[in-house]
Parts: C-alpha cells; sequence; structure tokens
C-alpha cells in the first residue's frame, strides 16, 4: 500500500499540469520548481527532463485549445452559437458580472467559457448581485473553467473536482487553484 508522499509523487503531473495552465510561458525548470515548493523536498520529484516531455503534451494540447475560441471575450452575439451552451436566462448574470470585472479584474474579461459556468450557476444568486455576489460568481465560474482547461490538458475528461465542489457549496478554504510565482 502507498504511503501519503508516494501516492503524492504518483500524482505530479495533475499539479504541474495546473501550474502549466496558469503559467503556460513557464519553461519546465520553473514548473518543476513550483512542483518541488508544492510537493515538499522531502518528495522525489520528477526530473526536470520528464517535466519537459509532458510540457510538449500540453503546448500542443494548449494550442488547440486556443483556437477552439471558448477562451475569447463573450458577447451577446454569441449566443446564436447553441453548441457554447449559455442559457439565455443566464445573460443579466453575465451582464452583471462581465460589468464588475470592467471594473475589478480587466485583466480577466468574461470568457465564453467562464459565461458558460456563470450560466451554470446564476440560479443560486439573486437577480440584482452586490459586489460580493458578482465576485463570487465570477471566482466560482473562474476556477470551474481553469479546472476544465486542466481536464483537457491532462486528457482527463472526469477531472475529480470533488475539492472544489465542497468548496463552493459548504464554504470551505480557499478555492483550490494554485497561484504561484514564476521564482528563480
Amino acid at each position: 500500500m502507498q504511503n501519503g508522499n508516494e501516492k503524492l509523487a504518483k500524482n505530479w503531473k495533475d499539479m504541474a499540469v495546473r501550474i502549466f495552465s496558469e503559467h503556460p510561458d513557464w519553461n519546465a525548470a520553473q514548473i518543476r520548481r513550483q512542483l518541488i515548493v508544492i510537493l515538499g523536498s522531502e518528495i522525489k520529484a520528477p526530473g526536470k527532463s520528464a517535466v519537459q516531455k509532458a510540457m510538449a503534451l500540453w503546448k500542443e494540447k494548449h494550442k488547440d485549445i486556443q483556437e477552439s475560441g471558448f477562451d475569447n471575450p463573450w458577447h451577446l452575439g454569441l449566443m446564436r452559437h447553441p453548441e457554447y451552451g449559455i442559457k439565455a436566462e443566464a445573460i443579466p448574470y453575465i451582464f452583471q458580472v462581465k460589468d464588475w470585472c470592467r471594473d475589478n479584474v480587466p485583466d480577466t474579461p468574461v470568457s465564453i467559457r467562464i459565461a458558460f459556468w456563470i450560466s451554470q450557476f446564476y440560479h443560486m444568486y439573486p437577480a440584482k448581485m452586490k459586489d460580493k455576489e458578482k465576485h463570487n460568481l465570477w471566482q466560482v465560474a473562474w476556477v470551474y473553467a481553469q479546472y476544465e482547461i486542466i481536464s483537457e490538458l491532462s486528457g482527463n475528461p472526469d477531472i475529480d473536482t470533488t475539492e472544489l465542489d465542497d468548496s463552493f457549496w459548504y464554504g470551505g478554504p480557499a478555492l483550490p487553484i494554485i497561484r504561484a510565482s514564476a521564482g528563480e
């Protein structure tokens, strides 16, 4: 039976793909350093060449993700495309979050992918949201969008969102997406 450290070390790709999804411009050494920070120095981290091989696959998949258009900014004209799966009833919520983003996170506009996730959760919020609710809806949609990207990069269509679901539903610890600095 594996101990916790062995299991953690074997799942390094899941953590590395999360880091890569947030920092696609990082090199293998930077991703490996961040992995060591996350895994801890007592756990055997993968070598630089293993990370480079994995990154080559992720970079190819990342190009496909970018070409899909789901991370382009959302606008009302896109509602004629049912393949995006955005519910028309969610439009007022998407606009409220879009306005909030313009003032608070201008570098992260509401993408098609984020609008889709807003349309999955909008019914849990009042029709006229306060700033805190707009922030919360944006954050939840953004994090689920990140998990979707991680799922696409890792080739795992059924990525486990249990920790994220619990955090969202039960108000647990901060939403579990890795935020890191490049570090030298």
